[in-house]
């Protein structure tokens, strides 16, 4: 009963980061799935210098999930107090590591495989991304990015797609899921296995990349996607603002 209210209560705090400070503090102990065994070591800080600092469950609260996997690393800077993390983590021998001021809210499975890897550069702002690691999945992501809400992005297809013929599994893994720095992931995007996205691009709204490209520079749009402009660039200003910065100073 006395929990029960102290989670009515809480509920009304305007605050999320307060609101979950006030539960880790009166309800530690209770057993929740959706708690970290932090103090097991499977979740470690680390500073500028890669040394490993004590991890901080009021200050990082946002950060849950489960995680259910033997020689598992999940590394996340120090930095990224405004992270908003799910894990799920299931797979042996994976690897988290998520760098520097990396921000927003971000949700990662590592299921069904073993050895999967996830990277996220420095500086990257999240609106709500979700990564999905099945099979031996990579996803390595560059700095300075944004990525945009209801965005997925998939080590592996998951299911396997098997050649009548040959009895072959034809939709494996081939490559690491690669995506450069200062690239903008637009709106509901989907990116897919072996993806290769280069530095300085700008993936449209609702894009579904299944493809390596090259070139630097351009958008990309459309279900397979395909390069619709070259030689552009792209800043966090709002386009407004920028058009019109003479006429506000």
């Amino acid at each position: 009963m006395k929990r029960q209210m102290i989670r009515v209560l809480s509920a009304l705090i305007p605050y999320r980061n307060w609101r979950h400070r006030i539960r880790n503090r009166f309800l530690k102990g209770v057993k929740s799935e959706n708690r970290l065994n932090i103090y097991s070591g499977q979740v470690v800080l680390f500073d500028d210098t890669g040394r490993e600092v004590k991890f901080n469950p009021g200050k990082y609260s946002r950060i849950q999930g489960i995680v259910n996997a033997s020689n598992t690393v999940i590394k996340i800077h120090e930095s990224c107090t405004d992270l908003d993390l799910n894990l799920e983590v299931t797979s042996p021998y994976s690897e988290v590591i998520i760098h520097k001021n990396v921000s927003g809210r971000m949700r990662v499975r590592l299921s069904y495989g073993v050895g999967q890897k996830l990277h996220v550069g420095a500086n990257t702002k999240c609106v709500g991304v979700s990564f999905i690691l099945d099979e031996n999945a990579q996803i390595f992501i560059g700095e300075n990015n944004l990525i945009s809400a209801h965005v997925v992005i998939f080590g592996a297809d998951g299911h396997a797609v098997i050649d009548r013929e040959t009895e072959k599994v034809i939709n494996g893994v081939k490559h690491p899921l690669i995506i450069g720095n200062h690239c903008w992931i637009g709106y509901r995007a989907m990116i897919l296995k072996n993806a290769y996205i280069p530095n300085n691009c700008i993936v449209g709204g609702g894009t579904v990349v299944t493809g390596q490209f090259n070139e630097e520079n351009i958008v990309l749009g459309g279900n397979p996607a395909r390069i619709v402009k070259r030689n552009v660039d792209w800043t966090h200003k709002n386009a407004y603002f920028l058009v019109n910065q003479k006429e506000i100073k």
